[in-house]
């Protein structure tokens, strides 16, 4: 017969048994959990980031997170922002979890490098039942920001029109990573700001070469115009 010997730390993690017993989780998940709950509350961290501290990879990673959230020891959660936009995802994980629920919609494999979870956790220490679920809205601005060109689209437009923009403008940024959602690129931006420069420069026209006009919600009809457009043709003067 063999027994089990424990040797205790001064440094040690206090979890539910309920996660432990847990038939429905692989070994994997709960190891996965057990790291998150050791973490302090609110912790910013990146899915890459985390999977550095495993041989198992992403993809595994991935997976027993995938577990958690099935049967409900992790909760993602999201906020909607005015201009339509998402913040940061937050992930609220629990060792007793009330009731099951299904998954979210949003897939788990999502792009480390444009998200930043904040865990937070609901840790029970036994009989006392602290929680210390304890959101906030306050993140690391930059951990949190997704990784986008915004400082060259921004210099090519002022290079091109003569303008002198910010790229950490907030309305900028803001249009930026809409139309970036959309599915366009740093060429699309670099054709609708020579477009557009081409045909208003030296124009009235010039004082629409800004980022409010170019990259707002006639981005792709800029971005889809012919060349070669009569300045005078009321119908070519897309602005806002």
């Amino acid at each position: 017969m063999t027994k089990i010997i424990k040797r205790h730390s001064s440094k040690y993690t206090v979890v539910s048994n309920q996660l432990i017993d847990d038939k429905r989780l692989s070994w994997k998940a709960k190891g996965v959990f057990i790291y998150l709950w050791s973490q302090k509350a609110d912790w910013n961290f990146y899915i890459n980031e985390v999977a550095k501290h495993s041989t198992d990879g992403r993809d595994s990673l991935r997976s027993a997170l995938a577990e958690l959230e099935k049967y409900c020891y992790l909760t993602r959660k999201r906020e909607r922002k005015d201009d339509g936009t998402y913040g940061a995802m937050d992930w609220v994980i629990d060792d007793l979890p009330k009731s099951e629920k299904p998954m979210s919609d949003e897939p788990m494999s999502e792009n480390p490098t444009w998200d930043v979870p904040t865990l937070t956790s609901t840790n029970q220490n036994n009989d006392l039942q602290e929680q210390e679920l304890k959101r906030t809205k306050e993140y690391s601005p930059a951990k949190a920001e997704p990784h986008l060109p915004f400082e060259e689209i921004v210099s090519f437009l002022n290079a091109k029109a003569g303008t002198k923009y910010h790229s950490t403008t907030a309305k900028t940024k803001s249009l930026i990573k809409a139309r970036w959602r959309e599915g366009f690129k740093l060429d699309d931006f670099k054709t609708v700001i020579t477009k557009k420069t081409d045909e208003w420069l030296n124009t009235d026209m010039a004082k629409y070469l800004r980022p409010e006009t170019l990259f707002g919600t006639k981005f792709e009809a800029y971005l889809n115009q012919k060349e070669g457009v009569d300045r005078s043709d009321p119908w070519s003067r897309h602005y806002e």
